[in-house]
This record gives structure tokens, sequence and C-alpha cells, in this order.
């Protein structure tokens, strides 16, 4: 690849590509999958920011079925059923029902219970003994008013 003096020629050098080459294709990442939102862990607010943070949009409509989720026990297919605008937005509605987990979660405390973090809730199965509810857990949550659901 030099030429006679030692020197390299730079139009004879490997690392150069051709005039005429096409461009190296731009290499991109993957989709981010969406992340399920477990409806039991959030309140209606959360959940609507969750979906928007997701989706970009939906915060209205993420509310709703929020609302009929607990309204319905739960049972999400029946939440569905009863929020008339999933079915005048479908596309936007079933992105949204796609992000929806409808399990419980539970947090086994072997200490008391402690109310959630603002924005946050969260679900306990407490302890008894002979069939009395383990104590303080019970009272802290009911004088906190942490022991409500969504």
């Amino acid at each position: 690849h030099g030429s006679i003096d030692g020197r390299v020629d730079p139009q004879r050098t490997s690392s150069r590509r051709p005039v005429d080459a096409q461009p190296e294709p731009e290499r991109c990442l993957p989709p981010v999958p969406p992340v399920r939102e477990v409806l039991y862990a959030h309140t209606a607010a959360s959940f609507a920011d969750a979906v928007e943070r997701q989706l970009g949009r939906g915060g209205v409509l993420a509310r709703a079925l929020y609302r009929e989720f607990f309204a319905c026990g739960g049972d999400l297919q029946a939440a569905c059923a009863r929020t008339p605008m999933l079915a005048a937005t479908p596309a936007l509605g079933a992105a949204i029902v796609d992000l929806c987990d409808g399990s419980i979660p539970l947090s086994f405390a072997s200490r008391n219970a402690r109310p959630p973090a603002a924005g946050q809730t969260e679900k306990y199965v407490l302890h008894t003994r002979r069939g009395v509810p383990s104590g303080p857990a019970t009272g802290d949550l009911a004088a906190n008013g942490a022991g409500g659901g969504g």
C-alpha cells in the first residue's frame, strides 16, 4: 500500500470506502415493550399518569376504566364493557387494556403494616392469632386512613 518512497498512498488504503458504496444502515434498538400496570397498586390519578407516560395520551380514558374496574369488583372484562369510551377509541382503548394487570399484589408483613407512600396503594395480609387481627397493624391503618381501596 505504500509508495516507493515509503509514504502511504491514501487512494490505496483499505480503510477507505469506494465513493459509490452505500452508507451503512443505522442500527435501531428494538422497541421497548410496554410495562403492565397493576391496577391495585395505583390510584386513579397514578394509573392515568402511568398510561400517559407509556402511550403519550389516554389519561381520561384510563381514569374511566380504572373507576369501572373497581366498580365491577376487579373484573377487567366487565369494566371494559361498562366503559363506552373504549369502543369510541378502539385503538387507544386496546392499548390501555393491554397495559392493565388486574392481579392483586400482596405484601406479607411480619411487622406492623404502615401506610403506603403518597400516591401509592398497597394491600396487606394481616397475620392473626386465634382469629384475632394482629393488634397494632389494624389500628395503625385505620388511624392513618390507609386501609381503603382505590
